[in-house]
């Protein structure tokens, strides 16, 4: 299995180094452009309820999203509490009895040629 932890420093100079995976080169070597964008952040998230989909990930339903005011594109969303009560009501609703779990395996990057070039914004 694979996800999305690629990343990780080297022991002696400190610098990141990039797995082979989708937002590598498709070679391989790393992509400095995704390599610089993906850790140019000092934060993590961090959460204590939380269900990993994978490749079970559920179709939001349409209703949800638009009462979520939901645009589809790249990078993080931030919603009020407020605003995100429909969408955690659906969570809830479906699947509290999995908070915590892993409920499919993560897309194997190797089983794919797509790759991620975040220089070009466009899959490879």
């Amino acid at each position: 299995m694979l996800g999305d932890n690629i990343y990780h420093r080297d022991g002696r100079s400190g610098e990141w180094q990039q797995a082979d995976s989708h937002h590598s080169q498709p070679d391989g070597r790393p992509d400095i452009h995704n390599v610089s964008h993906d850790t140019g952040a000092d934060r993590v998230l961090i959460g204590d309820k939380f269900v990993y989909f994978g490749n079970a990930a559920p179709r939001v339903p349409e209703t949800v999203l638009e009462a979520l005011g939901y645009k589809n594109g790249r990078g993080h969303r931030k919603f009020s509490f407020s605003d995100a009560i429909p969408l955690l009501h659906w969570l809830h609703s479906l699947y509290e009895a999995d908070f915590g779990r892993v409920l499919g395996d993560p897309i194997e990057f190797a089983d794919s040629a797509k790759r991620y070039a975040s220089g070009t914004n466009r899959l490879l």
